[in-house]
């Protein structure tokens, strides 16, 4: 038997064996066997010379096998003796042989054909974590294919599937999905689809998308039912994240945007406030249910400004000053806050790596970052417990739990510090709505916005938050920080100048809220102080050229094409001696520089009278 390639590749005239022989056939004599269904006979004698490569052949025979593949497959049988030639008989047998061994080559290739469909079908549905799976009602016999048994964590050789267990509702809320394989056994519907979730043996969750359909004969009744099944965890839980990202991008901007003005509103309460007391402190005849009064609205207007730092910090709107913090002496240095804090029912244990990198961080919103924590960790003990703060060098997380902020990334390792509880915990429900603003389960405790705080800090420290909580078990908060290669501390010396005394300058106030403006003003007023005071970069543009300014007094975000970065950038250029300070109560983090901090020093609003003359001397300090 030989097989002829039908390729430009073989030869014209050859034909290669099923044994690698190489057959000399003459074209015609092939074109005549592939259109003749019946055996041809080739006889050689003196007249009909034998081919040149066996000048011995007698007389061959030579048939097409009706094969449908690529290749040309026939039966060839020789003589090379003196016998007698072939008779009707010999030809009838040799083509029942070649009945037979179409037959049985047909079924070989039909088979290989098959099990090469049967492996791709498999790679294609390891490649997608996609299988199929099909019931039969009438012996209530489930069979699933591998990729099925792969996605439920079963092994073939010790695990039978059966109806019960696999239509068996693992979360109420998947409850429907019994019902619509019901509705396909009583006719009423004959297909589905539903997402859904499943408890493998390792007790992990994990989604998947399903689908079938019902097969029904002439009479109505159910057949079988075929059906697929994908393993989505991944995509679900990439979507719930996105979704649940977006809404808190959402959240952040409506906050931002109020706590923006709330911040310009409580300098302007605050600093008139400040203001007024001073004035009162200086009169003969004070009337001190006034001074009550002035201390409640006071304390009021304190209260309201640090609601508005809070909201800032979670919308990521607050500017920051990031420094490189060593972290084991932070902690340390607030030991002793954290354990009276924690009064005496609640243990509290640090571990931190004597050489853990420096972390890039704004210090004062990682103390109120670690506070927070730590009052979480304590209202969820009230009868008492363990509490431990860690820090460590790890391997960057790749979990698939809720994870609050994927934007960045940490490289191969980071910084981790963990505060972990051994508390009442969180369920599933209250820990996806756990950074939410004002979202809180204490009843008169709390706003509500401590681990939205943290959320912020870390998005704006370029940082991961990740939560893991278990009711009955308690809570761990994970922060993970990036490693900046040769950082360390940066210990900068404090400057505190309480007044302007002796101090001759001109001040440019650039505003454009005028009770803003206009409180700056009254704190800035001195004997030896000019000031200058501008509604927008345009005008202090003019001013600056006009004037010989020695402080340049500006806010980030106005109104125009042009805002105080903008402002800063071209002054700091035009006039090199020139000092400047920046303040805003928010800003958008596209004009930020990525990684570093502030070019320009920076007075966050709200602020008070101190806090601007204590910055403002520091710049004129000997």
């Amino acid at each position: 038997m030989i097989d002829c390639e039908t390729s430009r590749n073989t030869p014209a005239g050859t034909c290669p064996s099923s044994l690698s022989v190489r057959l000399p056939l003459d074209e015609d004599i092939l074109h005549q066997a592939n259109h003749s269904e019946y055996p041809i006979i080739f006889r050689y004698n003196e007249d009909n010379h034998a081919p040149v490569s066996n000048r011995g052949l007698r007389q061959q025979m030579l048939i097409a096998l009706d094969v449908k593949h690529t290749q040309n497959w026939y039966l060839l049988i020789q003589q090379n003796s003196e016998q007698k030639s072939w008779t009707k008989q010999d030809e009838e047998t040799f083509y029942k042989i070649c009945l037979r061994i179409t037959n049985m080559l047909s079924r070989y290739l039909l088979t290989e054909r098959l099990s090469r469909s049967e492996n791709l079908l498999k790679q294609a549905q390891k490649l997608g974590n996609l299988g199929n799976w099909s019931w039969n009602p009438a012996n209530n016999r489930i069979s699933w294919s591998d990729e099925v048994y792969s996605i439920y964590g079963r092994k073939r050789h010790n695990y039978t599937p059966d109806f019960i267990s696999y239509f068996q509702c693992v979360f109420e809320e998947d409850g429907n999905r019994l019902n619509l394989i019901k509705d396909i056994q009583s006719g009423t519907s004959h297909a589905y689809k539903i997402s859904h979730r499943i408890r493998t043996p390792d007790n992990a969750i994990r989604w998947v998308h399903e689908q079938c359909v019902g097969v029904y004969d002439n009479t109505g009744r159910l057949i079988e039912v075929n059906g697929i099944v994908q393993d989505i965890t991944e995509a679900h839980n990439k979507k719930e994240r996105e979704v649940h990202n977006n809404k808190m991008d959402a959240i952040g901007q409506l906050t931002s945007g109020i706590a923006h003005d709330f911040g310009n509103f409580m300098t302007v309460a605050r600093g008139n406030l400040e203001l007024l007391s001073a004035r009162l402190s200086r009169q003969t005849k004070i009337d001190h249910e006034d001074l009550e009064l002035l201390e409640d609205a006071y304390s009021a207007v304190n209260d309201s400004v640090e609601l508005t730092k809070q909201l800032l910090a979670f919308s990521r709107k607050k500017s920051i000053a990031p420094v490189y913090l060593n972290v084991k002496e932070t902690i340390n240095k607030f030991r002793k806050l954290f354990v009276n804090t924690l009064g005496d029912t609640i243990n509290l244990e640090i571990n931190i790596d004597d050489k853990l990198p420096d972390i890039l961080v704004d210090p004062s919103q990682f103390e109120s970052t670690l506070l927070n924590l730590i009052i979480n960790a304590r209202n969820a003990m009230p009868a008492g417990g363990q509490i431990e703060i860690s820090a460590q060098v790890r391997p960057t997380d790749a979990s698939q739990d809720i994870i609050h902020n994927e934007d960045h990334d940490l490289g191969s390792n980071n910084v981790c510090i963990y505060v972990k509880d051994n508390g009442k915990g969180m369920s599933n429900d209250v820990l996806k709505r756990a950074i939410e603003p004002f979202y809180t389960t204490a009843i008169n405790q709390g706003t509500g916005l401590g681990l939205s705080m943290v959320y912020g800090f870390m998005k704006q420290s370029r940082g991961q938050l990740v939560i893991r909580s278990t009711q009955g078990k308690g809570t761990t908060v994970q922060m993970y920080f990036p490693i900046y290669s040769g950082t360390s501390s940066n210990k900068s010396r404090d400057i505190t100048v309480n007044a302007l005394r002796n101090v001759q300058a001109t001040i440019l106030v650039v505003e454009d809220r005028q009770s803003v403006r206009q409180f700056a003003i009254r704190c800035l007023k001195s004997n030896g102080i000019n000031i200058l005071e501008a509604e927008n970069a345009t005008v202090a543009r003019d001013l600056l050229k006009l004037n010989h300014v020695d402080l340049l007094f500006t806010d980030i975000v106005m109104p125009g094409e042009s805002d105080g970065h903008d402002l800063a950038n071209w002054a700091s250029h035009e006039y090199p001696d020139l000092k400047i300070l920046l303040t805003t109560a928010m800003e958008s983090e596209k004009v930020r520089p990525s990684r570093r901090p502030h070019r320009f020093p920076l007075l966050p609003k709200p602020y008070s009278k101190t806090e601007l003359i204590d910055k403002i001397s520091g710049f004129f300090a000997p």
